[in-house]
């Protein structure tokens, strides 16, 4: 009976031994291959969150990233039959880069509302923009090289 209780305490303290060295790793900033959950949440300082990994309706992975009140700025997520999808809610910029990181295409909302897209030279210059005006009304602009419009569409006034 004494080497059965002998053998289970040295089998305890092992396992004991084990735990406080993986503790320490962590302790000390070890880190692991792999971490899975089914939800992450960045906070910033205040405790706040600002922003939202996880998966959404038929187990679709979503990214939500919001603002200092809370409130959602910007969604990634993949649609029910796995396109991406990209919402920049309010006044948000969608831009997309070429392998130099300059800007070719461009698509914001401005502070009227106003939906803009401009597309852009390999030296970031816009040559092509198309804007409506708060009535709704379709602008479109052709710049040259140093961006200055050598042809427009303006709406026409109605007689």
């Amino acid at each position: 009976m004494l080497r059965y209780i002998v053998g289970l305490s040295l089998v305890v303290l092992i396992l004991l031994g084990a735990v406080v060295a993986l503790s320490l790793e962590v302790y000390r900033g070890g880190t692991e291959d792999s971490v899975k959950t089914k939800q992450l949440e960045l906070v910033d300082n205040n405790g706040v969150p600002r922003a939202l990994f996880t998966t959404i309706a038929g187990g679709r992975p979503s990214l939500t990233m919001l603002d200092e009140n809370g409130q959602n700025r910007a969604l990634l997520f993949l649609s029910d039959n796995g396109a991406p999808n990209l919402v920049l809610v309010d006044n948000g910029r969608f831009v997309i880069l070429d392998a130099n990181g300059q800007v070719r295409s461009a698509q914001r909302v401005d502070a009227a509302g106003s939906p803009i897209l401009t597309l852009h030279d390999s030296a970031g210059v816009v040559r092509t923009l198309l804007r409506l005006n708060p009535a709704g009304d379709a602008i479109q602009e052709i710049h040259d090289a140093t961006g200055r419009v050598i042809w427009s569409a303006l709406p026409t006034p109605a007689p």
